[in-house]
């Protein structure tokens, strides 16, 4: 009776264990894959709160191309900058047609990843991320206007 009560102790501890069985990495990569006919003039991925370190920008992405871009959440020493420590989700600005076309998407938590990688594919009819279709950010024109 004890090595079982021990035993579950212990499960019960391993379980509590700052969700190191979900994911144990602070870095995040995003594959950005463009499925339009066209290239995608700019691409940048980001978080709700500011992320200092990490490939986080790409200029350039022609059609039928593949990007691979990531965000960086561990600590950081530097002074200008504060990693995250609250709740919040990415954020997919991409450029092309002549507009710029935003996507929020995932969840990340205290400031730390749930998610390792994300797959998201750029086509004609939408953008697409791990199979699921990621509604467009659409504000109005005043909104968009205002906050510039």
């Amino acid at each position: 009776m004890k090595k079982i009560f021990l035993l579950s102790a212990l499960l019960l501890l391993q379980g509590c264990n700052g969700n190191s069985h979900v994911h144990n990495s602070d870095l995040v990569h995003f594959h950005i894959q463009n499925d339009l006919s066209q290239e995608i003039s700019a691409l940048t991925v980001s978080a709700t709160e500011t992320v200092c370190k990490g490939l986080n920008y790409q200029e350039y992405l022609p059609a039928g191309e593949e990007a691979e871009l990531s965000l960086d959440f561990s600590p950081t020493t530097a002074d200008d900058c504060q990693q995250p420590t609250s709740d919040g989700e990415y954020i997919l600005d991409l450029e092309y047609a002549e507009s710029t076309h935003t996507y929020y998407f995932g969840y990340y938590s205290n400031g730390k990843p749930l998610d390792s990688e994300f797959y998201i594919q750029v086509q004609e009819d939408g953008v697409w991320l791990n199979g699921f279709e990621i509604p467009e950010l659409d504000l109005p024109e005043e909104e968009i206007n205002s906050s510039l």
